[in-house]
């Protein structure tokens, strides 16, 4: 399937000519921005991958790898998590790296449930773009949805030595946590 579009990578108002995975080369600029990050001043830093996002595409050295995965979706899925886990990571290590990890908050989070039956039209004119895997769980809706399928997500809240490790199926506001976290 092709896909016909604009390009995306833009710094500083200038358009970037790069090749290689998304996943990838977003984890490279960010950490180039912390790399580059004066240790004086405070930095906000969102980082949003497309991953994993329809069309799911992995590297397929990663893909091969799993062989022991015998739904050829499935097995995509699993080496575009594999691939943006694996770069998060990287991200944390610049962080680390940097010596800010003390002071930096991190926050993980998925902006929505898995995607099925949102669109029939969709499925029925272009099968191929619907190739997202995921589970609710048995939650009702997904993507789309303002049904838990849809809303509960997973979010991780990395802040070493504050934050004390525990699990919570609290009510998370994303929002609430930036206004009380900026002020620290």
């Amino acid at each position: 399937m092709l896909f016909l579009g604009r390009l995306d990578w833009h710094r500083n108002g200038e358009i970037l000519y790069e090749d290689g995975y998304s996943t990838t080369l977003i984890a490279n600029e960010a950490i180039r921005i912390i790399e580059n990050k004066n240790n004086e001043t405070p930095l906000f830093l969102y980082v949003a991958f497309n991953a994993p996002h329809t069309p799911i595409q992995a590297e397929e050295k990663i893909i091969n790898n799993l062989s022991d995965i015998s739904d050829k979706k499935e097995r995509v899925y699993a080496a575009n998590i594999i691939t943006l886990d694996r770069e998060i990571g990287k991200i944390i290590d610049a962080v680390e790296s940097k010596g800010i990890l003390n002071e930096t908050i991190i926050i993980f989070f998925s902006d929505n449930g898995p995607v099925f039956d949102i669109d029939p039209i969709a499925a029925t004119i272009a099968p191929d773009i619907l190739d997202s895997k995921g589970n609710t769980l048995g939650l009702k809706g997904s993507k789309g949805s303002a049904y838990e399928g849809g809303i509960r997500v997973p979010a991780v809240i990395y802040y070493k030595g504050i934050l004390e490790k525990s699990l919570s199926n609290q009510f998370f506001l994303l929002m609430t946590y930036y206004q009380h976290y900026s002020e620290h």
